[in-house]
C-alpha cells in the first residue's frame, strides 16, 4: 500500500526543457514545499528540473523512521540519472542537507555537472545534535525526539512549513555519515558553486569563522543573504537566491562564468 503525500510536498518532475538539467534537493525533515518556487523558475526558464520528495518526507513521521541516509542518496541519484539521460550539462542544488546531496553528486558524476547551488549547507553537525544522547535512547527503545522548533523563515507571510513535530531517532543518527560523506565530497568538486548564507540563520556565526566552502578545489562565489534565516527560498531573499541562481546556470553554460574565472584569477 502506498503512502500519502502530504499536499504541497510532492516532487517535481519538467522534463520539456531544453536548456540543460537541474537536479535540486530539500532538506532533513523538510519537503519539495521549500524549494518549490526556486525549481519552478528554472522550468519557466526552459531547464528540465528534477526536485524528489526525499523517503519518509511529506508524508507520515512512522514512514521516516523507515529510512535513513542512503536512502536519501539514492533517491538523489535516481532522479540524477533521469536528467542524464537526457541532458548533457546538469546543475544540481541544494538547502541544508540537500546541499550535501547536491556536492556527493558533483562528485559523482564531474563529467556532466557544471555547477552547484548551495544554501545554507548542511556540512557540519548542529551543536544542538548530541549523537552520544540519541544512542542512549534507542538503547532504551526511544524512537523519536520533538523536532526543533525555532525559527527558520523571518517573512510572516510565508507558508506554514510542512514538516513533522516528531524526528525518529534512527534517521537522525544516520546524518552522522552523512556529514562525513558530504564534507569529503567537498574536495572533489571542481565545478563553478554558489554559496549562499543567511545571516540571519542560527549556524550563520559558526559558518562566518569557519566556512565549509574553505575546502572546495573549484571556484566558489558567496552570496550574504541579509535579511533571510535558514530556510531562505522561502524567505524575504528569495527572489535573490532565484535570480542570482539562474544568472550563475546562465553565465555557465554560455561559456561567460569561465571567462569571468578566468579574468578575475
Amino acid at each position: 500500500m502506498s503512502i500519502s503525500i502530504i499536499p504541497g510536498a510532492e516532487s517535481v518532475s519538467i522534463t520539456e526543457g531544453s536548456k540543460g538539467g537541474v537536479l535540486l534537493l530539500h532538506g532533513y525533515m523538510g519537503t519539495v514545499q521549500t524549494i518549490r518556487a526556486w525549481a519552478l523558475m528554472f522550468a519557466q526558464a526552459g531547464f528540465s528540473v528534477e526536485a524528489p520528495l526525499l523517503p519518509g518526507h511529506g508524508t507520515t513521521v512512522e514512514d521516516m523512521a523507515t529510512t535513513e541516509w542512503s536512502d536519501y542518496v539514492q533517491c538523489t541519484e535516481a532522479a540524477y540519472q533521469k536528467l542524464a539521460e537526457r541532458h548533457q550539462h546538469i546543475i544540481v542544488g541544494g538547502i541544508c542537507t540537500g546541499s550535501g546531496l547536491a556536492t556527493i553528486m558533483a562528485a559523482r558524476h564531474p563529467e556532466k555537472v557544471v555547477g552547484v547551488i548551495a544554501i545554507n549547507g548542511f556540512f557540519k553537525m548542529p551543536k544542538h545534535w548530541n549523537p552520544a544522547f540519541m544512542e542512549n535512547l534507542l538503547k532504551t527503545n526511544r524512537e523519536y525526539l520533538p523536532w526543533w522548533n525555532g525559527k527558520s523563515i523571518e517573512d510572516p507571510a510565508a507558508p506554514a512549513l510542512i514538516t513533522y513535530e516528531l524526528s525518529p531517532i534512527r534517521p537522525m543518527m544516520s546524518l552522522k555519515s552523512a556529514r562525513i560523506e558530504s564534507f569529503e565530497s567537498l574536495r572533489s568538486v571542481h565545478c563553478p558553486v554558489l554559496v549562499f548564507t543567511s545571516m540571519l540563520s542560527p549556524e550563520f556565526a559558526q559558518e562566518e569563522t569557519n566556512p565549509w566552502f574553505v575546502d572546495v578545489p573549484g571556484p566558489v562565489e558567496h552570496i550574504l543573504l541579509e535579511r533571510s534565516n535558514h530556510l531562505a527560498t522561502l524567505d524575504y531573499d528569495k527572489a535573490i537566491v532565484e535570480g542570482r541562481s539562474l544568472a550563475f546556470v546562465q553565465q555557465i553554460l554560455s561559456g561567460e562564468r569561465k571567462l569571468l574565472l578566468k579574468d578575475i584569477a
